[in-house]
């Protein structure tokens, strides 16, 4: 076919098409009834269901002459099979360049800069046509049939492990606290007088305390029969001049009407002036007692009410170093009392603070937030009082406007015992069910000083003290060991994933009861020390009907020796 006849078909053509693009128009009259059997790939391009040809929207490319008769080419251009993904869309076509497997879907074709080859924009001409084989395949979504894990299911699984690290941790410390008790030495004195006859006299008649006297000469016991029992120790004992042990035998008995949550001395007390020798308990749903140690009569009671009139007991009681105010521990309160005025006067003081929004909504609370169990004065300030909270914080307060003024962080089981050093600089707090007894600097309250780690397998409370000059610290362990540390010592950091402190070292451990030692206290004028020891012990039989009790002593199972005694140690310290 010559130029000429060429460019007069052309023309021809041309005039068939009223759009001038030189393609047929689509007969299609009703666009909705042809694009029903479509697939959409575009706004302007509409795929046929039934032989996968592309139905043009926009009429406006230009194909090729590939009849063999001559007629006009199709409006509709064939496709070869696909797969469409996320990652494509309708405006990215296949790679022609190799043939078409009719078995085998084309490879998408990602074009490059510059290729004009495979795109469809307007005006492209294709030497080659397409060729249909299979119709249109659709890529699934994603797989999540291996996913059989339920929400439910999730949520324990997550519980199991933060339950298992928990387990991992007590283990973890446990292991270092009972380590701990087989360094150092094995001797610190010898027992120069005991009591054990009066504790046996009834079943179970543990010791839960022993507290020497300000003045030295008397010593105060709590036990498991309500009992507080005063003990006048002999000047032969205190002067160390016995050649065998001396069996003591209690001055004074006082019962209590229930169970002693806490006790302690009047810090003005003198043997010998019976007018100061007071102790105060509290006990439960009763009063705070004011008792004497000579008579053991009622000298006064200090009676605490709640929100409703009614008398609540104080979970721990103390007395600021001069003796002034009585401060008891409730649950997020605090009460103060003036000692010279009995009754149910006194000061109440909330230990959290809450935070909130414009809105008057609380959307965080600060503070103590759980009941203040124990109590430490300051040796020398009267207005600064310890205080040690079951969700292991310690805090210091301003006796009597009971402000907070700072707030210790870092124990891990809730706090059974807090201690001033002599000097008031040092506090220390040792917790229930957890070894560590943390040291605090109240000039730098930002991190714990160092870590002492004793033996506590139980929520007994378990007592330690420190010598007269504050470089020893005595605590007792659940095996029955006392140990002694040097507060002068080097810390070191232990190996570990859960000693983040410095650690100290005992210097000396030594066997002094073969059941728990909960009870540990130093003579504040002589060189004696006084342990006591006992706890409750539980045969395998019941184990199951008490298991989901709560208790608020100890339960052991693995100690078969039950000893319920006090002994008096000439201590012996190194220097």
């Amino acid at each position: 076919m010559s130029e000429e006849e060429m460019s007069a078909q052309a023309h021809s053509q041309q005039e068939s098409c009223p759009n001038n693009t030189g393609i047929q128009e689509n007969p299609v009259t009703d666009p909705h009834e042809e694009v029903s059997d479509c697939v959409i790939l575009s706004s302007a391009d509409v795929v046929n269901k039934e032989d996968g040809h592309i139905v043009s929207a926009d009429a406006s490319w230009h194909y090729p002459d590939v009849s063999s008769a001559g007629e006009a080419p199709s409006a509709t251009l064939p496709l070869p099979e696909m797969s469409v993904t996320p990652e494509h869309n309708s405006s990215e076509l296949f790679d022609t360049s190799q043939p078409t497997n009719p078995s085998e879907p084309a490879p998408l074709h990602q074009p490059e800069s510059g290729d004009l080859t495979h795109s469809i924009p307007t005006g492209i001409n294709h030497s080659t046509p397409w060729t249909q084989t299979e119709p249109l395949q659709f890529a699934e979504g994603p797989d999540f049939s291996h996913q059989t894990e339920t929400p439910q299911e999730m949520r324990e699984r997550r519980e199991d492990s933060i339950v298992k690290r928990a387990q991992t941790y007590f283990e973890f410390k446990e292991r270092i606290g009972r380590l701990s008790t087989s360094c150092g030495d094995s001797y610190a004195g010898e027992v120069v007088a005991f009591c054990s006859r009066e504790f046996s006299e009834s079943t179970e008649n543990y010791l839960r305390g022993c507290k020497w006297s300000p003045d030295g000469n008397v010593l105060l016991t709590n036990s498991n029969d309500n009992q507080m029992r005063v003990f006048q120790i002999p000047e032969a004992v205190i002067n160390n001049q016995c050649d065998v042990k001396t069996e003591l035998r209690s001055s004074l008995k006082v019962a209590e009407t229930d169970t002693v949550f806490d006790f302690c001395w009047y810090p003005a007390m003198s043997s010998d002036s019976p007018e100061t020798s007071l102790f105060a308990t509290t006990c439960r749903e009763t009063p705070i007692h004011l008792l004497s140690a000579v008579t053991g009569e009622l000298v006064a009671t200090y009676r605490p009410y709640n929100h409703v009139d009614e008398i609540v007991a104080a979970h721990s009681i103390g007395f600021t170093c001069d003796g002034k105010h009585l401060v008891s521990g409730f649950n997020r309160t605090l009460r103060c009392f003036d000692t010279n005025r009995p009754g149910r006067e006194c000061v109440v003081i909330s230990t959290i603070v809450k935070e909130k929004n414009r809105k008057g909504k609380t959307v965080s609370v600060q503070g103590q937030r759980s009941i203040l169990s124990c109590f430490a004065a300051h040796p020398t300030d009267p207005s600064v009082m310890a205080a040690g909270a079951f969700n292991g914080d310690v805090a210091i307060y301003d006796i009597p406007s009971g402000t907070m003024t700072m707030m210790f962080e870092g124990q891990s089981g809730g706090i059974t015992h807090v201690t001033f050093s002599k000097d008031g600089n040092y506090l220390f707090a040792g917790g229930r069910k957890n070894p560590e007894i943390n040291c605090f600097d109240i000039r730098n309250p930002e991190k714990v000083l160092y870590v002492l780690y004793r033996y506590v397998a139980t929520n007994q409370r378990i007592y330690f003290d420190l010598d007269r000059s504050s470089r020893y610290l005595v605590s007792g362990n659940h095996n029955g060991k006392v140990s002694v540390w040097d507060l002068q010592g080097q810390a070191h950091l232990h190996d570990g994933p859960f000693t983040p402190w410095p650690q100290l070292d005992p210097v000396i451990n030594f066997q002094a009861h073969q059941d728990a030692v909960n009870g540990c206290s130093v003579n504040p004028k002589h060189s004696l020390l006084a342990t006591c020891s006992g706890q409750r012990h539980f045969s395998i039989d019941i184990l199951d009907e008490i298991v989901d009790m709560e208790l608020d002593t100890a339960i052991s199972t693995n100690s078969e020796i039950e000893e319920n005694t006090l002994k008096l140690w000439n201590l012996k310290l190194p220097g």
